[in-house]
């Protein structure tokens, strides 16, 4: 007795057991089923928390290397995703029925989290199982980037959280690398986040990303200790780049920093984001105590920056244009203290080699004069002086023949010395010693400032091109190359000092813009008195099909085309949607074509957008077409009258009548035209032509015939875009019988 009282007890806490766990769709073997039993968010740091269960046994290992917690958050460009192997390290999902894992993702206020588990193995589907969920007031405000989980302490060592860096030095970064992410293939990407304007500053090029697991000594991105497990990450050319790959020069401007390391896996998704700091770039100045006297070596200007505006080099050396900014300390006047003109100096130069080898590091230099007031003050404010649209032009007469770094120590009287520097790279050749430079005082007659030596122009989008004159030369020409230079295309001629060029559609990695100087045109007798070229890229995409307005037939393949640079190391992005394309299409090698199969659907706004990207994760845009409108749909014509199969009479007199079956709105241009012909026929014979393309009718007097004859009614709807037009027919079959003919029921 006592035997089956407790096999009843044991049936009884088993059948209330295993009530209360949920019924999930279970995939592949019936032992293991996986879920999202919460996502909760902490209410203190704003963290993303998810609890996975197990809600059966044993996972098989495909599982775990192929399944994915994939997390969007809605209005916000980050899209994480976590395989189940770098979640559940240790097997826990095998052993336990949960598992928390912190995602490390901030939520911010009124953001929309989805979660889900996906798996791309096609024999086990995971369960999608997903929850929804709207974040309270108490987080904090949207911000213009994204903020992580931190763990500055052990991973960041320099910066310095909260230390202040004096302006115009290059500033490295020093992590550590978490023990979990040591020697895996881990792509890390490290910058800096300006906290007031959100503006990045990567600190390697593309392409020279740091992977844990082919990390040595020294890289083009920096230097590995492998004893510390430290990592100092730098431009090898001390250089900083934003998100497209452009050079934003060697320092940081005076602002307050994050620091940033994103790291990615092998298939290009975020796994872990640090961020440290702040840290503060500072401009430091002698601010005199109240008690105390001014020192000597106090001095009243402040030379505010110095830039690089233009580097040219040539046979015989190098011309540098200096652009200097400076002010006051005080609020007073330059003339103050440098009199009725703006206080002049001296300019060193010190250049390095920066090949590597046993001449690395050896420096030669020389200096010039600034003559008093070749610096200008700004009549608007007083206490502002520098060089505005009139560059300091210095020339090195000696040939740059290797890589060197050149620093320019600017000494103006009654202001502290202020430093700045840039890099010749890919010379050649021996280093000679430094020839003789000078500093032109007078304006050179005139001079390009847009663009720069070697931009980016994207097709289709406006550019403005610059330039300064005097006044004594009255026309600017501007020319362009796609094939560096051997022909040439003119832009036009201007009597201004810019002009803003729509970039064609014709890409180049080779271009140029030149630009030619004259008082008088030379084709009329006069002499171009200056010329001068610079090299430039031209990228973008333009679709060539489908067109605006074509008509695309849902569920069937249709191949989209596309004119594009075909470099092999861009991508394009291809995507669609109504009025706003989001759903992607594909990402895939610029190849100029790919096969899309078209959704079932009907919808006469669809819109589709292509990108070309520098690589499908990080949408550094190179340019992007969009067809505004495209149908997909599949029109033809419907016969109210008569009916197909019906018997009509011979001579008589009928009306055909007609419905389109389309979307609204579907043609604006449309036409309907209105045929038919005998079966053993070939040629159609016109009934109406030109008809719309709405409701409609036409007569038509049926042919006389002496004996029953089949035929054939088609209706040819005609849908006009571009230069192109497409028929969609559609046709019925009538019987056409002699007059003397008696049916039941005739058509009327």
């Amino acid at each position: 007795m006592k035997k089956y009282f407790f096999i009843l007890i044991f049936l009884i806490i088993s059948n209330i057991i295993f009530s209360q766990i949920p019924k999930g769709k279970v995939f592949g073997r019936a032992e293991f089923d996986i879920g999202i039993e919460k996502v909760f968010v902490n209410e203190g740091s704003c963290e993303i928390l998810i609890v996975l269960k197990n809600y059966g046994t044993a996972i098989p290992d495909n599982i775990f290397q192929e399944g994915k917690l994939k997390i969007v958050i809605e209005g916000n460009p980050n899209i994480a995703s976590f395989f189940l192997k770098d979640i559940d390290k240790r097997g826990e999902l095998n052993s336990k029925k949960f598992l928390n894992f912190n995602t490390g993702l901030i939520l911010q206020k009124d953001e929309k989290l989805e979660v889900s588990l996906e798996n791309i193995n096609d024999k086990n589907k995971m369960n999608d199982r997903k929850k929804e969920f709207l974040k309270k007031d108490k987080c904090k405000e949207k911000t213009n980037f994204r903020t992580f989980r931190q763990e500055t302490s052990s991973v960041f060592i320099e910066p310095v959280k909260n230390s202040n860096i004096q302006f115009g030095k290059y500033v490295p970064i020093k992590f550590k690398i978490p023990s979990e992410y040591a020697g895996r293939h881990i792509k890390g990407v490290f910058y800096f986040t300006e906290k007031s304007k959100g503006k990045k500053y990567f600190l390697c090029r593309q392409g020279y990303e740091l992977w844990f697991d082919n990390l040595s000594g020294a890289s083009i991105c920096g230097n590995y200790y492998p004893n510390e497990g430290i990592i100092e990450v730098f431009d090898s050319y001390l250089r900083y780049f934003d998100e497209r790959g452009r050079d934003l020069g060697d320092k940081l401007p005076i602002g307050e920093y994050l620091i940033n390391a994103d790291l990615y896996n092998s298939s290009n998704s975020l796994v872990k984001n640090y961020l440290g700091g702040p840290f503060r770039i500072i401009e430091i100045e002698y601010e005199p105590g109240p008690t105390q006297p001014t020192p000597s070596t106090s001095k009243p200007l402040i030379i505010q920056d110095i830039v690089f505006e233009d580097l040219d080099l040539y046979d015989k050396g190098v011309n540098i244009h200096l652009g200097i900014s400076g002010r006051t300390k005080d609020g007073n006047p330059v003339s103050r203290y440098c009199g009725t003109r703006v206080c002049g100096g001296e300019i060193k130069f010190f250049i390095y080699i920066i090949d590597a080898g046993p001449n690395y590091g050896q420096v030669f230099t020389t200096s010039y004069n600034i003559e008093p007031g070749r610096l200008k003050s700004d009549p608007n404010n007083p206490s502002a002086f520098g060089t505005y649209r009139d560059p300091l032009r210095i020339t090195i007469t000696f040939p740059f023949k290797s890589n060197y770094r050149i620093e320019v120590h600017l000494n103006l009287q009654n202001a502290e010395e202020k430093v700045a520097s840039t890099e010749i790279l890919q010379g050649y050749g021996d280093f000679p010693s430094p020839g003789t430079g000078e500093i032109r005082t007078d304006a050179t007659p005139a001079y390009s400032t847009s663009p720069k030596e070697n931009d980016i122009l994207i097709s289709g989008r406006n550019f403005s091109i610059s330039w300064v004159k005097s006044q004594s030369i009255s026309t600017t020409r501007l020319l362009y190359s796609q094939d560096n230079g051997r022909n040439w295309k003119k832009i036009g001629d201007f009597t201004g000092a810019s002009y803003n060029w729509t970039v064609p559609f014709e890409f180049t990695e080779n271009g140029k813009i030149k630009f030619q100087w004259f008082s008088i045109k030379p084709e009329e007798g006069g002499t171009i008195l200056l010329e001068e070229s610079k090299n430039i890229k031209i990228r973008g995409i333009l679709i060539t099909s489908p067109k605006n307005e074509e008509v695309i037939l849902p569920n069937s393949p249709y191949t989209i085309t596309w004119n594009s640079p075909k470099l092999p190391n861009l991508k394009i992005k291809l995507t669609y949607g109504e009025s706003t394309p989001s759903d992607v299409i594909s990402c895939s090698e610029d190849d100029g074509l790919e096969r899309w199969n078209v959704p079932n659907i009907t919808n006469d706004r669809i819109a589709l957008k292509a990108e070309l990207l520098q690589n499908c994760n990080q949408n550094i845009s190179y340019g992007e077409a969009i067809v505004e409108r495209i149908i997909i749909s599949k029109p033809y014509i419907s016969f109210l009258n008569p009916k197909d199969g019906e018997n009509l009479i011979s001579g008589k007199s009928y009306t055909i009548s007609y419905t389109p079956v389309a979307p609204k709105d579907f043609s604006q241009n449309g036409k309907v035209s209105i045929f038919y012909k005998f079966t053993n026929e070939e040629n159609w014979k016109e009934i109406g032509s030109n008809l719309p393309i709405s409701n409609y009718s036409v007569q038509w007097q049926t042919p006389l015939v002496t004996s029953t004859k089949y035929a054939k009614i088609k209706a040819v709807l005609s849908h006009p875009y571009g230069d192109v037009i497409q028929n969609f027919t559609s046709e019925i079959n009538v019987t056409i019988k002699p007059a003397f003919y008696t049916t039941t029921r005739e058509v009327r």
